[in-house]
């Protein structure tokens, strides 16, 4: 069975090290299209989907991967029986855990490692699987539904019932580069 999963929303997050040290991870569009082209630059490998980033048995394994303008970073992901039946059936396992290599000098994602499978994902995802049983990710829900939360968004973010996706997607990038312009400077503060 092959669905898609959110890696990764857009923001700014805290990333705590193994060495118990903390440190951010900005997760914008440079970020995850740098992301992307190094997984193509390696030949599109299909990447793990572990148990909480044990880096052993497969849960499944991400065959695709691409950025959103809205979601974020996505991936399509092929299931083995025992990650499907865990994930679908069983329920035990709620979120995807991007484990990534992340710039030492602007801390964005530049490779992505592995993914786990977690019920305590350190950024903010969406759940694999909705309430309704459906994928959370990829568009499950109705297209009015849809609609309805995009005109939200659209209120939200102060920009007019007309505005496209473009306009969406400028809007929401000149918030997380506010957001990333803020974390660095207290960073070096």
């Amino acid at each position: 069975m092959k669905k898609t999963m959110q890696i990764s929303p857009y923001g700014v997050f805290e990333k705590i090290e193994d060495d118990g040290s903390r440190k951010i991870q900005i997760c914008d569009a440079i970020a995850f299209d740098a992301v992307v082209s190094d997984w193509i630059k390696r030949g599109r490998p299909k990447i793990l989907l572990d148990y909480l980033h044990n880096r052993g048995e497969a849960a499944g394994w991400i065959v695709n991967l691409r950025r959103d303008p809205v979601e974020g970073m996505m991936g399509d992901c092929e299931y083995t029986p025992p990650g499907e039946r865990a994930v679908f059936v069983d329920k035990i396992w709620r979120f995807p855990s991007a484990d990534w290599w992340c710039s030492p000098t602007d801390h964005r994602p530049i490779k992505l490692e592995t993914v786990a499978l977690t019920n305590t994902p350190n950024i903010p995802v969406r759940p694999i699987v909705n309430s309704a049983g459906g994928s959370a990710a990829g568009g499950s829900k109705p297209t009015n539904q849809r609609n309805t939360r995009m005109e939200k968004i659209k209120q939200m973010l102060g920009l007019p019932p007309e505005a496209d996706d473009t306009a969406i997607v400028a809007a929401v990038q000149a918030l997380i580069d506010a957001k990333t312009q803020a974390a660095e400077a207290a960073l070096k503060a």
